[in-house]
């Protein structure tokens, strides 16, 4: 597959030369099958002979319709045709769930990479001339050009290491070598952006900062309570029970505090519980499916995870935030035009998220009974004078069981957010199961009374952590989901909320408990990791999780 943009931008991979063509006008995805499909992205249209597509809505053609983009006919000819002859296997590598490897991290395109297997068994890598770059063995490879790749070599998408994800695809040759120095010790993968934390470590080379390392999938019969294990008495299949695959699905939003618009209008158009948010541009692909960890801590079906799996939207990177918050500039802009022409009829130009905000104004007036100019440029100063902030709700949010098979994700079981940490340095969350019940499954809960709250000292104690890195990449197995079991020990005195500890976690062990298998005791729960100088991983200490679950 390979994404193409058309615009008069200069970045874009097609460019027209016209003032009616937007600087990003349209995209096409080619399929390896030779399937077409165009989506319109602009304010003049794009038509397919004289009927014109709808907005953020992939449409299919054929090569070489008459397609014109405001005023201008598509070139074909400058649309590549993808080569899918000779090979054994294709596979495409991107966060589109359309690539059979699904990356997960907010630095990864959506068509980010595609690996070839040729008839020969030999396999070549091609960067689909992705944002963020694609490196093998430390090295970023040219983009559209294929590079020779073998087992052993270390992959990394972005920032995303994909080494694993290649291993079973790549034809079997020298053994594998252990990898050495890699630069990625955990990835960000939440789709809305990484949470930056303060330096943990002092001197040496610059660190990169801590990121959160929740993925992407989930369900268990919830019956009667099951009493919690005594401390010391649990197997390691006990711990096992309690501890569940999550996956999410959420949305970014403007918010206004206080609303700009009346309760009455927002119900228009939202819900109840998106009254006074304005959901941000589908095209933007903000807000996606992401999967982490959770683990039982009550018989009342509640459990432990991280802030940036309850609420991801309050863990955005700088670069995500600012580039989100330009999409309200761009459509009050839009907006600033109708109104300095005097055209206040409702324009089929006004599309996305600049057509919400027009819509909201106009229904506001008309509530107002008062639709007249005058009142309309009231409204728009009001609006333009509006500063938005960034939210976001769950759409939906599921739990999968270990050993039980899943084949589909309407298997899964629902849950909710129960509370999210106010303060960004405590990166933690409670979920509960919508039943409000233990599954019969678990055999062990994390009781909240027996946490381990005292100072932890560095390589003392032998702890344990399970959860879900990878999230299906590594832990769907025919169908039947199993955790990552890890022994590690503290790597140093615990600084603020967190403590460091010697093992590697990969995108989607966010919420992973990290205990000693002994007595059962919660020390913290993992959150992210850093990489740079030295690479470690994260956790939040258990007795902040005590003090979250004893305010609900």
């Amino acid at each position: 597959m390979k994404l193409l943009k058309i615009g008069s931008g200069n970045t874009c991979n097609i460019v027209l030369h016209s003032p009616y063509v937007s600087a990003l006008h349209a995209e096409m995805v080619l399929m390896d099958n030779g399937d077409i499909f165009i989506e319109d992205k602009s304010t003049n249209g794009t038509f397919i002979g004289q009927q014109r597509l709808r907005p953020n809505v992939e449409t299919k053609v054929q090569r070489g319709d008459l397609i014109k983009l405001g005023d201008v006919e598509l070139p074909w000819n400058q649309v590549p045709v993808l080569k899918t002859r000779g090979f054994k296997s294709i596979y495409n590598i991107g966060s589109s769930m359309r690539n059979e490897l699904q990356l997960t991290s907010q630095f990864a395109s959506r068509y980010h990479a595609t690996l070839y297997i040729d008839q020969q068994d030999k396999a070549t890598l091609v960067d689909n001339g992705s944002r963020n770059g694609t490196e093998v063995n430390g090295t970023r490879i040219p983009k559209d050009r294929p590079v020779p790749i073998k087992r052993g070599d270390i992959v990394v998408c972005g920032d995303e290491d994909i080494t694993e994800m290649l291993k079973p695809l790549l034809p079997a040759g020298a053994a594998w070598l252990k990898p050495v120095g890699i630069g990625v010790a955990a990835v960000a993968v939440i789709a809305a952006g990484a949470f930056a934390a303060k330096s943990m470590l002092g001197g040496g080379e610059p660190e990169q900062p801590v990121q959160p390392v929740a993925v992407v999938d989930t369900a268990a019969q919830a019956t009667s309570p099951m009493q919690a294990a005594p401390s010391s008495a649990a197997s390691m299949d006990d711990y096992r029970s309690g501890v569940v695959y999550v996956t999410a699905k959420y949305k970014l939003t403007f918010k206004f505090d206080p609303p700009v618009f009346t309760d009455a209008v927002w119900s228009q158009l939202y819900n109840e519980g998106n009254r006074g948010e304005i959901p941000l541009s589908e095209s933007l692909n903000y807000g996606s499916q992401y999967s982490a960890t959770a683990f039982f801590i009550d018989n009342e079906g509640r459990m432990a995870t991280n802030r940036h799996v309850g609420a991801p939207w309050t863990s955005l990177d700088q670069a995500t935030a600012q580039n989100a918050l330009g999409v309200w500039g761009r459509a009050m802009t839009q907006i600033r035009k109708v109104r300095n022409a005097n055209d206040y009829n409702y324009n089929e130009n006004l599309t996305g998220d600049a057509g919400v905000i027009w819509k909201l104004i106009l229904l506001q007036a008309s509530q107002n009974g008062n639709p007249s100019a005058t009142a309309l440029n009231g409204l728009i100063d009001q609006f333009k004078g509006a500063q938005p902030k960034l939210s976001g709700y769950i759409e939906s949010i599921m739990v999968g069981f270990p050993g039980r098979n899943y084949t589909h994700v309407d298997e899964y079981d629902r849950c909710y957010v129960v509370k999210v940490a106010t303060d960004e340095d405590t990166d933690l969350a409670i979920l509960q199961m919508n039943t409000k019940k233990l599954p019969e499954s678990v055999k062990h809960v994390f009781d909240v009374s027996s946490f381990y709250t005292d100072a932890i000292q560095p390589n003392q104690t032998e702890l344990t952590w399970i959860g879900y890195p990878r999230g299906n990449n590594y832990n769907l197995d025919n169908s039947t989901l199993e955790p990552n079991i890890r022994q590690t020990k503290c790597s140093r005195n615990p600084t603020g909320r967190i403590f460091e500890f010697d093992s590697e976690v990969l995108g989607g062990a966010s919420g992973s408990p990290v205990f000693d298998a002994k007595t059962g005791q919660l020390y913290g729960v993992i959150f992210g990791g850093r990489v740079g100088s030295t690479s470690y991983s994260a956790a939040c200490q258990a007795k902040y999780l005590k003090k979250l679950y004893e305010d609900l």
